[in-house]
């Protein structure tokens, strides 16, 4: 399990210690891991109908990953914990409108 962790953080790490700037394009469905390195990007374009989640909830266990860390700071605390808490899905407009 520590492995996980490890590898979790240094997913985020990694991409923000970055010296070249990162983009990232979001077209369908994007969860877990995949959704945090799309979002932690220095620029990320989702297309409308594409579909952000977060599933830890859906999996039964806690989104106490990279996701509780990048939530918040994209959307604010509120939104985070609700989206974290339902693995609702937010789509590419609903996202921009956002301000993610």
């Amino acid at each position: 399990m520590s492995r996980l962790l490890k590898e979790a953080a240094d997913i985020v790490h990694n991409i923000t210690d970055c010296t070249k700037p990162i983009i990232s394009a979001i077209n369908g469905t994007a969860v877990g891991a995949g959704l945090a390195v799309a979002l932690t990007a220095d620029i990320s374009i989702a297309a409308e109908s594409a579909r952000l989640t977060d599933g830890h909830l859906k999996l039964g266990v806690a989104a106490g990953d990279h996701a509780a860390i990048i939530w918040p700071l994209l959307c604010g605390l509120a939104k985070a914990r609700y989206y974290l808490l339902t693995s609702g899905f937010i789509d590419g407009r609903e996202a921009e409108r956002m301000a993610w």
